[in-house]
């Protein structure tokens, strides 16, 4: 099998046929950091941001598959998280953790709160 030629999975396949995870298409909210090259932010002068680089397309390439769009929030302190003496976090992973808007972060790894 060659990686020349990656492939995007654009259904889940359910009971033999296809379906779209999110049949109504929900908005979610992405807490993102840059990391250049594979995250960049892209401030827009309606004040909106999108992301570039690879992560970028990874998200979008999710988004298509499962059938929901997105919003991009950064972190108040743009780090991508450290872990406090009291178990909390900073950061995108800490606005993940404590569900403050964001349901996924992008940066180095791409990660959820389940």
């Amino acid at each position: 099998m060659s990686l020349s030629y990656p492939r995007t999975v654009s259904t889940v396949m359910h009971g033999g046929g296809c379906m779209k995870l999110f049949p109504e298409a929900p908005e979610l909210i992405i807490t993102a950091a840059p990391w250049v090259p594979h995250v960049t932010i892209l401030e827009h002068e309606d004040g909106s941001r999108s992301l570039e680089g690879p992560a970028a397309k990874t998200i979008d390439s999710i988004a298509d598959a499962l059938n929901f769009t997105y919003t991009v929030i950064q972190p108040p302190d743009g780090a991508w998280g450290l872990a406090q003496q009291d178990g909390s976090w900073t950061g995108m992973v800490g606005q993940v953790v404590r569900k403050v808007n964001a349901k996924v972060g992008a940066g180095k790894k791409i990660f959820a709160k389940q």
